[in-house]
């Protein structure tokens, strides 16, 4: 969810500083940057020493 979420978010901040500067590829650094932030975080919050329990009943 957290993926989807911020992927959106990201499309939706894309689009208006795409509308605001007019250039489309400058305005897609900051929601690169957002959706790697968040890929790394849903990739990390499973190996956390808390949340270990978690992801072994998970994959059960």
């Amino acid at each position: 969810m957290l993926l989807i979420l911020s992927s959106a978010a990201a499309f939706c901040l894309w689009l208006i500083m795409w509308s605001v500067t007019g250039h489309g590829f400058d305005s897609f650094l900051l929601p690169i940057v957002i959706i790697l932030v968040a890929v790394t975080v849903h990739l990390t919050i499973p190996t956390l020493p808390g949340n270990r329990a978690r992801a072994a009943d998970d994959d059960e």
